[in-house]
């Protein structure tokens, strides 16, 4: 998942915002399935993980990033968040993003290929299917805290 080696300037954070605005399905249906995907290296699914330390369930062992995401990939994390808790669905951004990263980067020359279309994406392009534009568009920096859905 190393696009240094091609000469691309890329970080953890822009794999995450690509993979995030352009592998990660709007469907509420294929959010959940994505969520309850077992992967081999969890031993289950990302919707079986823990949602957070403040619980009692992140060891301070667990290795955690904060990565500092441009506010359209953000917003649409929030979004799809929304989208999950329209249907009763409980899902933390971590383990969304979690999901997304595991399942759906894509690996070499597609890598290479998706990272380029999404250093020149426009914001529009994180839009969530069927929510008004302005769910990625925020202007308004966000409140301190909690996420929605949390």
């Amino acid at each position: 998942m190393d696009l240094r080696w091609s000469g691309r300037p890329a970080l953890p954070q822009d794999v995450v915002g690509l993979t995030v605005v352009r592998h990660t399905p709007d469907d509420v249906d294929e959010l959940i399935a994505l969520m309850h995907r077992p992967h081999p290296d969890l031993g289950g699914s990302v919707a079986d993980l823990p949602t957070g330390r403040y619980r009692g369930l992140v060891s301070i062992e667990t290795e955690q990033r904060q990565l500092r995401l441009p506010s359209p990939v953000s917003l649409r994390i929030n979004t799809l968040i929304a989208v999950l808790a329209e249907v009763d669905y409980r899902a933390s951004r971590r383990q969304l993003v979690s999901a997304a990263v595991l399942h759906q980067t894509p690996t070499g020359g597609a890598l290479e290929e998706s990272y380029d279309r999404y250093r020149e994406a426009k914001a529009r392009d994180a839009a969530v299917a069927g929510q008004p534009l302005r769910g990625v568009l925020g202007l308004a920096p966000p409140k301190p805290g909690r996420r929605p859905g949390r």
